[in-house]
């Protein structure tokens, strides 16, 4: 985020997210910390933002081939 942004939607729009994320992140730690999951699989953050719905089959099909190499490691 820019200092010329302040002011603008877009500013606000972002430190929202930023926030969100930052709330999402905690939770799933703590939430891992208590119940280990068996396979966890991770989707790296700049696979797409909030109000990427445009890009939902691109999305899917990252979350699929992630899934059937985490799969596929784990020997399932």
């Amino acid at each position: 985020m820019s200092r010329d942004r302040v002011g603008t939607s877009g500013y606000t729009a972002d430190v929202v997210n930023l926030s969100l994320e930052t709330m999402e992140a905690l939770v799933e730690r703590f939430r891992i910390a208590a119940n280990p999951p068996d396979i966890l699989i991770s989707v790296p953050s700049n696979v797409c933002s909030t109000f990427d719905f445009h890009r939902a089959n691109e999305v899917i099909e990252v979350g699929r081939a992630l899934t059937a190499a985490e799969l596929d490691r784990a020997g399932f």
